[in-house]
Formats: C-alpha cells, structure tokens, sequence
C-alpha cells in the first residue's frame, strides 16, 4: 500500500478537524440561538458523533488525531512521528478556524439579530456574547483551577480512550471501526457529565482555531476570554490531560497486555 505523504496527512488532518467543528460548532449555534428544540444532551451527541465520523473520513490517511493533546500525547507515548507534530498541530488549527469562518457565514444574519435583540455590542464589556457559540468558557461560579482540572481530566477520558481502543495488544479492544465509535462516545458521555462546567473543549484546536476567528472578525481581546481563560486552559490542560493518560497506558495498563 503506497504510504501517504505529509502534505496529504496533513490535509487529512485539516479536514477531519474541518469537518467534526462544522456539525460540533453548528449545533451549539442552533441551541444558542433557538433555531430547533435541540437540548444540550443532543448537542454533545452532535459533537461526538461527528468525531466518529471525521474518524471514518481521514484515519486511513493521517491516523485522524485532529486534536494537538492527541498528536502530543501520541508523540510522548505511542511511537508518533515527532518531526509530524507541528505540522499536524497547524493542519489541525487552520481546521479550526477555517470550521468558525464556515459556521459564521452560515448563521451570520441569526447571529447579527441575536446580538441586536441582546443588545450586544462586539468586543466591548458584554464580552464574549455571541461568540460563546464559538469557543468555550468557564461557567459563572467555575473557578480557573477548577476549569483546568475539569478540562484535563476531560481530555484524560478521551485520550485513554483512544489508547486503550487502538491498541493491537489489547485483548479487548474492539476492532472493525468500532474504535471510531467508541472515541466519539467518550466525548458524548464526558461532555454531559462534566463539559457544562468548561464547555468540554478536550482539543486545543477546537477552541484555539475559533477563538483566532473571533479575533479576526470583531470581537477583540474578548475573544480571548476573561483573565486570558482560552490562552491556558483549552491549551495547557487539555495537553496534560492527554499526557497523563498516555503515560498512564503506556507504563502501567498498557504493559499488561505485552
């Protein structure tokens, strides 16, 4: 079989993380904005399986991380490429942004009228407003601790998923795609539990690739949320998350099924 080059990976990579953020970002607009009866639970059933799907499109080509914690992780523990990491993190990223400028294009006008009946104004002490469709944020009485650890354990979950799913060793892990599955419940099932005390980003690009949209497009340092919330935790706990679960697998579990 003729292995793929970087470039196709990587625009593997955009791709996957494209099209999962377009339906993931797109439900969390209907919800806001009411446009259909969908509830939250719904919502993050969107998003989960959207990723199985993007999982099915891309992972004969890129592996489908589409998720820098996931790259970095693999890269620390599961015999990653290391010199693959950077271009897939910004393959992944562009993804992100390129997924907001899709959905904002799309819901633009209900976003115009949802900002003018609420009387928001962009990028001034409303905050985020209609942004929040777009990237996460800390609920009203959740601390910035609190937050890291709920989204680096989050990401804890799906990446321990994804070790203990794709890993040939284990006799119990399912085969015949049922791994794609099996991830995209993981962020389901996590993000009612847990996602509505941080939005259950779980993905550095997920939020990162949005949030620079929203810089670009009117909102200002707002977009980089109260005491600069999605410099840090979106990025630096989701990757510890993902970290720790690889270190746990592949030096304690993992190495029961050798």
């Amino acid at each position: 079989m003729k292995k793929d080059s970087l470039g196709a990976q990587c625009l593997a990579e955009w791709f996957g993380t494209f099209f999962f953020l377009v339906i993931g970002i797109g439900s969390v607009a209907v919800l806001v904005l009411g446009l259909s009866d969908i509830n939250y639970p719904w919502m993050a059933a969107c998003w989960g399986v959207a990723i199985s799907l993007a999982i099915y499109i891309v992972a004969g080509i890129s592996g489908a991380h589409l998720n820098p914690a996931v790259t970095i992780a693999l890269a620390a523990f599961g015999g990653f490429d290391k010199k693959k990491v950077v271009p897939y993190i910004v393959a992944q990223i562009v993804g992100g942004i390129t997924a907001a400028a899709l959905v904002y294009f799309l819901f633009r006008a209900n976003i115009l009228s949802f900002e003018s009946a609420n009387g928001i104004i962009r990028g001034t002490t409303e905050g985020l407003g209609a942004g929040g469709i777009f990237v996460t944020q800390a609920g009203a009485s959740v601390s910035m601790f609190t937050a890291f650890i709920n989204e680096m354990f989050l990401t804890f979950v799906l990446v321990l998923v994804i070790f203990a799913t794709t890993d040939a060793n284990n006799s119990a892990a399912p085969t015949g795609g049922i791994p794609a599955i099996m991830i995209g419940a993981s962020v389901t099932f996590a993000g009612i539990a847990l996602g509505p005390l941080t939005g259950f980003a779980m993905n550095p690009a997920r939020d990162l690739g949005p949030r620079l949209f929203l810089l670009m497009s009117g909102w200002g340092d707002k977009a980089l949320g109260s005491h600069y919330y999605g410099l840090i935790i979106p990025i630096f706990a989701t990757i510890a998350g993902g970290l720790i679960a690889g270190a746990l697998y592949k030096n304690v579990i993992g190495k029961r099924f050798i």
